[in-house]
């Protein structure tokens, strides 16, 4: 004959216990894809286009690298110049991320944690759709491709002076170097604006794109 040995407040304190973790369980909300998921997430769901701009790091790096080997040795004056060209590469991040989201990559990133704003990123995705340009913007990834062989060329011009040669040397080079990439932000901030701008006026009531992608 067999014989149960438990005693029934035991058995509702475990059954409470249970109840309690399934429910926090089914609530937790869903995982992160933020930092080396989010870029894996882009490598996955994007094409070539997205996959190259994604990478944009990586080429510059690797560019500044070859400057560095190839000049070798250099003065100090050439390689300061070559660090603030290589660190004024982060000041143009919009033009280097943009590409990066086309419609595809948008509607994968959708509750994956990705967007600070899910609804934002759906509404650009249909937009970009609505473009008929494969669900890209391509003139603005047209324009980005432009500014990193600009930026290719003023890293060039850091380390050989020449062009600056007859105007008197560092001072000039700055002086230049700020100006332009002044006009380079200021052109690709406004392209962007006038993209959100026609987005509205078909219908789309997208926020400012910084707001869209964490």
């Amino acid at each position: 004959m067999c014989c149960w040995n438990f005693s029934v407040p035991e058995v509702r304190c475990d059954l409470r216990l249970m109840t309690i973790m399934v429910v926090q369980f089914t609530e937790m909300p869903p995982p992160s894809y933020g930092g080396v998921g989010g870029l894996r997430l882009i490598w996955r769901s994007g094409g070539l286009w997205e996959r190259f701009f994604l990478l944009c790091p990586l080429w510059w790096g690797l560019y500044l690298l070859l400057l560095l080997v190839t000049s070798f040795p250099q003065s100090s004056g050439s390689f300061g110049r070559l660090l603030v060209v290589g660190f004024s590469f982060a000041g143009l991040l919009d033009a280097w991320m943009t590409p990066a989201f086309s419609s595809a990559v948008l509607r994968v990133s959708i509750g994956k944690r990705l967007n600070r704003d899910d609804s934002n990123a759906r509404l650009l995705a249909d937009y970009l759709d609505s473009l008929g340009q494969g669900g890209r913007w391509l003139v603005g990834n047209g324009l980005s491709l432009a500014y990193l062989v600009v930026m290719f060329v003023w890293g060039f011009l850091a380390i050989d002076l020449a062009p600056f040669a007859n105007l008197g040397g560092d001072l000039e080079f700055y002086l230049v170097f700020f100006g332009s990439f002044f006009v380079l932000w200021s052109v690709y901030q406004s392209v962007l604006r006038r993209l959100l701008r026609r987005a509205r006026q078909a219908g789309y009531p997208i926020k400012a794109l910084r707001r869209t992608v964490d």
